[in-house]
């Protein structure tokens, strides 16, 4: 049984290039989180950037 036939999400961390995101999404893993999407950031301006978006 395959996770995604399980219901279970995998979240990869550490993604930190381009190169890092294709092989992720290879071995069907397709929701990512690191710095090739977004540097950390403080409350104060999350806040801000979720508004804009």
């Amino acid at each position: 049984m395959t996770v995604h036939a399980a219901l279970c999400y995998t979240i990869a961390e550490g993604i930190e290039t381009k190169g890092d995101s294709e092989k992720i999404n290879h071995i069907g893993i397709y929701l990512h989180q690191g710095w090739y999407y977004g540097r950390p950031m403080s409350a104060e301006k999350i806040t801000t950037y979720t508004v804009q978006c």
